[in-house]
C-alpha cells in the first residue's frame, strides 16, 4: 500500500464502457453515475433514500433487489468502494438441534449464479457461472465483518476472505483491492488494512483472473449458507464504487474517505488537487483543545475545552472523526500563514488536539 497514482487515472471519462459502475445513491432509481445506465429493482420496494455519507443514500429493505442493466467486465485487476451503516441479527438455531447454530449472512453485491439445494436447505453457487461476491457476517457481540468471495477463471475455485469485525449501526467505508497479476487481496475499513482471514485452493492468496460471468451485478441478492441463515439487508448503503482496475493506494483511500468518488473521479483535475481545511480562530490558537465533533454530511461542528463551537462546511469533517485516535491525527496537516517554524499540534491526555499554528487540514 502507499503506491503513487497518477491523478490523470482519477476521472470517471477514462474508464472504456462496461468497465466501471459509480452510485451516488442520491436519488431513485438508482443509477451508474457514469453513464446513466440504471439498477431494476426486481424484487421489494425499490429501497428508500436516508441522509447518508455524502448526501443521500440507498436504504435496502430486506426484500430489496436491484439489477444493473449495463455490463460490468471483469479482469485480472478489481476495485470496489462504498459505505455502508449496517445492521446485525443473532445467529441462527436449527430447529431439529438447538445446540446447532448458524451465523447470518447478508449481501451487500455480486456477479453470480446459484440455485436452492432441496437436499440441505442452502443456497449453492454456480461455480461456473460466478466472478464474485461481497456480502456481511454477523456476530453475536453486534458486530459484523465483510466477506469477499473471488471465483477464479478456468478453475472456478473459490477464493475467500474474511476482514476484521466492526461496530454496527454506524458508517464505515469499505475499499476491497483485488490484483491477480501481483497475487493480494486487500480489504481496508475506514482506511485502515484489516487482517484478514484467507480461505484459498492451494498456496497463492489470490486468482491470477476471476471468472468472466455474464450474470448482471446485483444489489442485496445472495449470500452463501444455509437459507434460513441468509436475510436480505436493511443496511445503508452509499458511494458505490467498481472497476476492472486495481488502486491500492493509502493517498487515494484517504481521499475518496473525505471528499467522495465524485469530487476524487472528477474531471475537474482542480477537485482532486484541492485539500479542504477549516479554520480555528487566531486568538485561541495556542491554547485551545478541540475536545468534540459531531455533524452531518454538509456541516461539522467543533467544541473546544473553552467552550466555543465552531461551525464548519466541510464533508472532510464527520463525526466519524476522532481525533484522540493516533490514526486519525496522523492524516492532520497543520496551515501556517507566517514564516515561523513553530506551528505543531499535540495531545495530552487524550483530551484532543492542541493546536500551535493557525488552523488544520484533511486530505
Amino acid at each position: 500500500m502507499g503506491n503513487l497514482i497518477n491523478l490523470g487515472l482519477l476521472d470517471f471519462g477514462g474508464f472504456p464502457a462496461g468497465s466501471a459502475i459509480y452510485c451516488d445513491c442520491d436519488s431513485l432509481p438508482i443509477k451508474n453515475y457514469i453513464n446513466d445506465e440504471i439498477f431494476i429493482p426486481i424484487s421489494g420496494s425499490g429501497g428508500s433514500l436516508e441522509v447518508g455519507r455524502f448526501g443521500n443514500a440507498l436504504r435496502m429493505g430486506m426484500q430489496d433487489k436491484f439489477s444493473y442493466v449495463g455490463g460490468l467486465s471483469t479482469s485480472s485487476q478489481m476495485t470496489f468502494s462504498f459505505w455502508l451503516n449496517s445492521t446485525n441479527y443473532a445467529p441462527v438455531y436449527d430447529q431439529s438441534d438447538p445446540e446447532v447454530f448458524y451465523y447470518v449472512k447478508m449481501p451487500v453485491f455480486s456477479k453470480s449464479s446459484w440455485s436452492v439445494s432441496s437436499a440441505t436447505q442452502s443456497y449453492v453457487l454456480d461455480w461456473t457461472n460466478s466472478s464474485f461476491l461481497v456480502y456481511e457476517k454477523c456476530y453475536e457481540d453486534n458486530t459484523n465483518s465483510i466477506i469477499v468471495d473471488l471465483y477464479e477463471n478456468g478453475t472456478y475455485d473459490l477464493y475467500r476472505y474474511e476482514s476484521e469485525r466492526y461496530e454496527i449501526g454506524k458508517n464505515h467505508h469499505f475499499y476491497v483491492a483485488y490484483d491477480g497479476v501481483n497475487g493480494f487481496v486487500n480489504i481496508y475499513i475506514d482506511g485502515i488494512m484489516s487482517e484478514l482471514s484467507v480461505t484459498a485452493p492451494g498456496a497463492v492468496a489470490a486468482p491470477y483472473q476471476i471468472s468472466s460471468s455474464g450474470n448482471p451485478l446485483i444489489i442485496n441478492d445472495i449470500a452463501p449458507g444455509v437459507v434460513s441463515s441468509v436475510v436480505g439487508s436493511s443496511s445503508l448503503l452509499d458511494d458505490l464504487f467498481i472497476c476492472n482496475t486495481s488502486f491500492d493506494s493509502e493517498g487515494l483511500i484517504q481521499r475518496i474517505i473525505n471528499r467522495g468518488m465524485r469530487d476524487t473521479f472528477s474531471s475537474d483535475v482542480s477537485l482532486r488537487k484541492n485539500k479542504q481545511t477549516l479554520f480555528l480562530p487566531y486568538k485561541e490558537i495556542s491554547t485551545n483543545y478541540i475536545t468534540s465533533i459531531s455533524g452531518n454530511s454538509s456541516e461539522v461542528y467543533l467544541g473546544s475545552s473553552y467552550g466555543d463551537i465552531y461551525k464548519g462546511s466541510s464533508t472532510s469533517w464527520s463525526s466519524r472523526r476522532n481525533f484522540t485516535n493516533q490514526n486519525e491525527i496522523d492524516n492532520l496537516n497543520l496551515i501556517k500563514y507566517d514564516s515561523s517554524n513553530n506551528s505543531s499540534y499535540s495531545t495530552e491526555d487524550g483530551d484532543g488536539i492542541k493546536i500551535d499554528g493557525y488552523g488544520i487540514e484533511l486530505e
